[in-house]
């Protein structure tokens, strides 16, 4: 958490962009077009967060929503050319902070460390989904909500009368 805190404060900040904004860029400079639901499941976030991120993102002028040109449920973003030089100009941003916050390990331990942390990624990739299946003794876990209660929505007390 630490080191994320550093990075959005050091990188982020400077451009008004949220942890998510940013990997939602990143993921549109290197896929060109993504639907919010699969970039939803890439950060483990829900599709109404990535719409209201993607939204403030077009507002910005730094990225499109089309409607999918086939199945009008589903809506694809793209980087406009804003939010491609964005998103190219944060990437050398991000490895600068990411060697900065390394340089305190010798060339052989940022090595080691970067080994480690690939191994850890593709391990958990790879066995994630079947852990909480095993955890959870079901694997289709509902989508995670809010905890705030919507306008539209009584207070548990209140359903009981």
């Amino acid at each position: 958490m630490v080191l994320r805190a550093h990075l959005e404060a050091s990188a982020l900040r400077p451009h008004d962009l949220t942890w998510t904004a940013f990997n939602v860029l990143a993921i549109l400079r290197h896929q060109g077009t993504a639907q919010i639901g699969q970039v939803a499941r890439q950060l483990g976030a829900s599709a109404g967060t990535l719409t209201g991120v993607a939204k403030n993102l077009e507002q910005r002028g730094l990225l499109q929503r089309n409607p999918h040109p086939s199945d009008r449920r589903h809506v694809l973003m793209c980087l406009t050319e804003e939010g491609a030089a964005l998103a190219e100009g944060l990437s050398f941003s991000y490895l600068a902070e990411a060697e900065f916050v390394t340089s305190c390990f010798s060339d052989d331990d940022a090595t080691l460390l970067s080994e480690l942390l690939t191994s850890l990624t593709a391990h958990v990739v790879a066995t994630s989904q079947q852990r909480c299946v095993v955890m959870h003794e079901y694997s289709d876990l509902p989508p995670r909500r809010s905890r705030r209660k919507r306008a539209h929505e009584k207070p548990s007390a209140e359903l009981d009368d």
